[in-house]
């Protein structure tokens, strides 16, 4: 655990591969800071954990694509809309728990009402991207 303190900017910026080690260390500065005055808490991912996150993106899409080949419809997904994700569904504290979430509302619930709306039928392939931070589902 790196914990770095910034008494100008009244700020700590702690920093591991591990988020009960980050949430040890935030317990203690807690416990250590009068209320009136705590910090900023400011978390920061390690770089070896950001990659994990793009790795079970990348699983999540690939169990995503399977479901979809079961209804003869493709996809390719670039990879700002995996930045997107990976972004939108990691949470310092709690890890990759909520990817699940964010795929579910930014991407599959864009591609079920398409098909719904007769937009994607059978052997059709749906392009997932990126534009402005928003998820752009459309047919190739």
């Amino acid at each position: 655990v790196s914990i770095d303190i910034d008494r100008d900017a009244n700020s700590v910026k702690i920093t591991s591969n591990s988020k009960d080690n980050i949430i040890k260390a935030k317990e203690y500065i807690d416990t250590i800071v009068s209320p009136s005055k705590k910090p900023i808490m400011n978390y920061e991912i390690n770089k070896k954990y950001k990659g994990k996150i793009k790795k079970i993106v990348d699983l999540q899409f690939k169990k995503i694509a399977q479901r979809l080949k079961d209804k003869k419809i493709k996809i390719k997904v670039s990879t700002e809309a995996k930045n997107l994700i990976a972004k939108e569904g990691y949470d310092p504290l709690f890890g990759a728990r909520p990817l699940k979430r964010v795929l579910q509302n930014m991407v599959l619930d864009k591609i079920a009402m398409m098909i719904i709306e007769g937009k994607i039928k059978e052997n059709n392939t749906v392009k997932i991207d990126a534009k402005n931070n928003e998820i752009i589902v459309e047919t190739v």
